[in-house]
């Protein structure tokens, strides 16, 4: 078994990235589509649902396009993936703990919560701009900044931005 993240969550990191990195005010779809080889019509798909989270804007016309609404630096990795995936959470009994059918039998189901919750501290405690980082490093990250309890199941309403104070 692996742990990972959607594909298109995973696009939605890079193409939050790529808007962040470019030093035009707004950027197009196509132009996002070009630059990272992903299908246009997935990458309007993807932009859609980072505009409805909260973590990008829009602008109409000919110059228009997507830009972020805050600096990378505020915008953690957790905010972009609950664009996508509503909470981040690695079991069952990490978002409904009444919906297991080993809720009587198990007795690891705290573990997965502690490691689930520190898992959730992580993505809150990395920015975009760390992400966009050459010498990125989690473990400094988390060493640098101040600590981050969140729930035992992050739910996106609206998108969460606890660790930076916005």
């Amino acid at each position: 078994m692996v742990l990972k993240l959607t594909r298109i969550a995973d696009y939605g990191v890079l193409l939050m990235a790529k808007v962040a990195a470019s030093e035009k005010p707004c950027v197009a779809a196509v132009e996002l589509s070009g630059m990272t080889h992903i299908p246009a019509p997935t990458v309007s798909k993807i932009l859609q649902t980072l505009l409805a989270g909260g973590v990008l804007s829009s602008v109409r016309g000919a110059k228009g396009g997507y830009s972020l609404v805050g600096a990378a630096s505020d915008i953690s990795v957790a905010d972009i993936l609950l664009c996508f995936d509503h909470e981040l959470a690695l079991t069952a009994c990490n978002t409904d703990a009444l919906n297991c059918e080993q809720q009587d039998n198990c007795t690891i189901s705290h573990n997965w919560q502690g490691i689930n919750r520190s898992i959730v501290r992580v993505l809150h405690h990395i920015s975009l701009s760390d992400m966009m980082a050459d010498d990125f490093s989690a473990e400094f990250c988390l060493a640098s900044k101040p600590q981050f309890s969140p729930p035992l199941a992050v739910v996106a309403e609206p998108p969460c931005h606890a660790c930076t104070g916005v």
